[in-house]
């Protein structure tokens, strides 16, 4: 029996410190070995741990006399939730994708359904105050590491060599890859720093957490966040509300020392907007601070993209699109006014930059009104119990309830991703199991069931890791496919398509490949073999405008090149391509080019026009409008887009000879 106790602790260390190793490791890691250094990394490594958590909690199980499973009064919500979201990928158009989450973002059901797991296991294993403060720190810790990253990348230093081009000037994302990413998982954790720092009981421990706080708030403005600064503000002053008068009034020093910090910090950025001129757009505090109103910049695409919504969910009401399926959705409901606020690429949204609006579109107003519920639950019994709370306590639960509350906001106008998930659900499971736990639910089923459980799951735990570092091998091979030469990268490509059949845009990448070599072999069977390429790609995808897209571009060139015959395929590819986005111009103007060399000028002209609507600075199109223009017979409006043409390029030779001839 004694034998029996010693294990089962063993595995509850176990499964503790694997947590630890979760709130550590997720939020820090970052890999250069894939297309994107980050998401697909943390997507992996949080499978395989919670995968590694639970197996340990079975085997726990199996020593145990009984099966015991600890419960609150939001468990069935919460599980009704993720039943929906099933049901919901069940239903989806493309099942596979909603499962796995769109390349590079990762929020499929697999995701949601570790969400899931992590809160019901932090309910069986993380109850004891001490635990509870402990998970605390490491979450307070690991944040200030990741803010010094952010501040030293904010100030021109980046130890990681990554690219200054790939956000505004200097715009903070340290190991999230983002700066919304990282507002909002800073917003998560500011609170609970403030919690540490309020509960800190002597001097040293109130510098360590003061400090951990400043880098925070530090690091917080650098990443010019709105959403994680309004976030962020909302967390604070909830903190101190929930913390009661007689605590705030108690706390009023450290209060005063905390507003110094935040003072300090907010100065320092002031003084560097004033003094060192900006060279980005939003690299000024003061005028990212103004611009948080406005709708002319990053909120007015939110806002428009915010507008389809409703769309979008009458189109598939109860169940919605399926789990990270708003890509899927979004194309058929833009406007006109999102795709010029975006510009030249003019891609739409893969995400609606609002949770709760993601959520009623991916998982219907059923999937809504169940996560609702949920936090309404939630939020309701833990105040209530907050309440009743003194001391240590109350502050404690005030950081928690303001940290969940604070990442609500930032849900608002940002995106969740999995490390900032991962902690969500954990805060929401310690909430739960501290405020609204009840009975326990116990069973003593045999030892050979209790067995063959335990064996099913160690099973699930080693294909889960192999499935999961497969799809993660796979990008691997990606990424090394564009850095080899043609013939190699062909070789690379099959194999990430091989170990990921997935991913559309294995396909096309590798499309796009044998057409370029079609063009430098000059030889028509690359043509043949990228067709064949892009419609595997599309039995992946069968709604992908993207798809269409290129292929139209593919019996274009080959048509040009090679094969006559295949031009006229060319125009139904690139219809059916603007039937699902009608703003991709890429289409628009290829389909303008098709009517152009078939010389049904008032077609192109259409078309040309459209392309300018979204993107007014593309001189190749002021330059075969031109040439419409002429065959038309009308010379001012072709002299005009010559015009444009040289404004914008004024070394364009073709365009200055037809000008200089129109002349």
């Amino acid at each position: 029996m004694k034998k029996v106790k010693l294990t089962t602790d063993r595995l509850d260390n176990l499964i503790y410190y694997a947590f630890h190793f979760m709130v550590i490791s997720l939020p820090l890691i970052f890999l250069p070995f894939t297309q994107e250094w980050y998401g697909l990394i943390k997507v992996t490594l949080l499978r395989i741990e919670t995968l590694f958590i639970i197996s340990c909690w079975l085997i726990k199980q199996l020593f145990s006399d009984e099966m015991e499973i600890k419960r609150t009064k939001i468990d069935f919500f919460v599980f009704v939730f993720i039943l929906l979201g099933l049901i919901s990928t069940l239903l989806s158009a493309n099942p596979v994708i909603s499962f796995l989450g769109k390349y590079r973002r990762y929020e499929g059901f697999s995701v949601l359904l570790n969400y899931g797991l992590i809160f019901f296991l932090v309910n069986q294993s993380i109850f004891k105050i001490k635990k509870i403060n402990s998970i605390l720190t490491s979450l307070v810790i690991t944040s200030a590491v990741i803010s010094m990253y952010g501040i030293l990348q904010f100030v021109g230093f980046d130890f990681a060599g990554l690219s200054r081009n790939l956000w505004e000037t200097n715009r903070s994302f340290s190991t999230l890859g983002n700066p919304v990413f990282l507002g909002g998982y800073l917003a998560l954790i500011l609170p609970l720093a403030l919690a540490k720092y309020f509960n800190s009981g002597n001097l040293r421990n109130s510098i360590f957490y003061g400090l951990m706080i400043f880098l925070i708030v530090s690091c917080l403005i650098a990443t010019f966040s709105r959403g994680g600064w309004i976030a962020g503000f909302t967390g604070f002053i909830l903190m101190i509300i929930l913390a009661g008068r007689d605590i705030a009034l108690a706390l009023s020093k450290k209060i005063l020392i905390i507003l110094l910090i935040f003072s300090f910090a907010l100065s320092v950025f002031l003084i560097y907007d004033r003094f060192i001129p900006s060279s980005g757009k939003y690299l000024s505090f003061s005028k990212r601070l103004v611009s948080i109103p406005q709708t002319d910049n990053g909120w007015g695409s939110r806002i428009e993209v915010w507008k389809a919504v409703p769309k979008i969910v009458l189109e598939k009401p109860f169940f919605g699109w399926g789990p990270d399926m708003f890509y899927l959705a979004y194309p058929r409901f833009a406007t006109l006014k999102y795709a010029k606020l975006v510009g030249k690429s003019a891609y739409p949204s893969d995400n609606a930059h609002n949770y709760f609006l993601q959520l009623i579109s991916t998982q219907g107003i059923l999937g809504f009104l169940a996560f609702i519920l949920t936090i309404f639950i939630l939020l309701f019994y833990g105040i209530k119990f907050l309440l009743k709370q003194k001391n240590e306590e109350r502050i404690l639960f005030s950081g928690l309830m303001a940290a969940l509350i604070g990442y609500l906001i930032y849900l608002q106008s940002g995106i969740n991703i999995s490390s900032n998930g991962m902690i969500f659900w954990l805060v929401a499971g310690i909430i739960s199991n501290q405020t609204i736990k009840i009975p326990s639910f116990s069973v003593a089923p045999s030892k050979a069931k209790r067995s063959l459980i335990v064996i099913l799951f160690i099973l699930l735990f080693f294909m889960g890791s192999y499935f999961s570092i497969r799809l993660y091998v796979a990008d691997v091979k990606f990424k090394k496919a564009g850095e080899t030469d043609l013939f190699m990268a062909i070789a690379e490509y099959k194999s990430s398509i091989e170990l990921n059949p997935y991913i559309s845009q294995y396909y096309y990448t590798l499309g796009k490949l044998y057409i370029k070599l079609a063009s430098i072999e000059r030889n028509s069977l690359f043509f043949s073999k990228a067709k064949e390429i892009y419609l595997a790609g599309r039995e992946v995808n069968p709604d992908d405008f993207e798809s269409y897209s290129l292929m139209g571009d593919l019996y274009i060139k080959e048509g040009l090149n090679y094969n006559p015959d295949s031009f006229s395929y060319a125009e139904s590819e690139l219809k059916k391509s603007l039937e699902i986005y009608p703003y991709w111009i890429s289409s628009r103007a290829n389909l303008g080019f098709y009517y152009f060399l078939k010389n049904q000028y008032k077609k192109a002209v259409d078309e040309f026009n459209r392309v300018l609507e979204i993107d007014s600075e593309d001189f190749y199109t002021y330059f075969y409008l031109g040439k419409c223009y002429e065959g038309l017979g009308e010379r001012d409006k072709a002299i005009s887009a010559y015009k444009s043409v040289l404004n914008l390029n004024p070394d364009h030779k073709e365009a200055a000879e037809a000008l200089e001839r129109l002349l």
